[in-house]
């Protein structure tokens, strides 16, 4: 099964999903065409680049932290980024802002500008897991993740906590 992300395709076989960053090279040089003059080096890194550094992100933020909450990294190539299927995905409700809320109103403002930076993953629903017992998050590929992991990882477990159903 096939699932196109922002900057990367997910292919799910069995019991292990693979990440594969997608190098948008036809919009890259619809760009260049259009007006070369506007080209900036942030362009070129979102659209050509941007799946491989997340990839890079998800490996140095998971074997430097080896933390519970995030989803069991196998086999990081850069290119492909290999992990273990997990169950229970689908089992959050919650809109796109919600989670900053409750961030937002718990005063803590170095929490909400930790995980700012990170909003893509805390938008979407389906970058988390939970089983009834185990909570991981599947996503994590955004510059400033592993600090919002090391720095407020309870407070996130407890936020996701918060908006978790009870699988059935």
């Amino acid at each position: 099964m096939w699932h196109i992300g922002v900057h990367r395709y997910v292919c799910i076989i069995g019991p292990v999903v693979i990440k594969i960053p997608r190098v948008k090279l036809i919009q890259f040089f619809a760009l260049i065409l259009k007006d070369i003059r506007d080209l900036r080096w942030w362009v070129f890194k979102i659209i050509v680049l941007g799946g491989i550094i997340e990839n890079i992100n998800e490996a140095t933020c998971y074997f430097h932290t080896r933390h519970k909450l995030l989803a069991r990294l196998y086999l990081p190539l850069v290119f492909i980024n290999v992990y273990r299927r997990e169950s229970g995905v689908g089992n959050f409700t919650f809109g796109g802002d919600e989670l900053t809320n409750k961030v937002y109103k718990t005063g803590d403002r170095e929490y909400l500008k930790a995980l700012l930076p990170c909003s893509h993953t805390f938008d979407r629903t389906e970058n988390f897991s939970y089983d009834g017992v185990c909570l991981k998050i599947l996503d994590y590929g955004e510059k400033g993740f592993e600090h919002l992991l090391l720095n407020y990882g309870e407070q996130i477990k407890k936020l996701l906590l918060s908006v978790a159903n009870q699988p059935t």
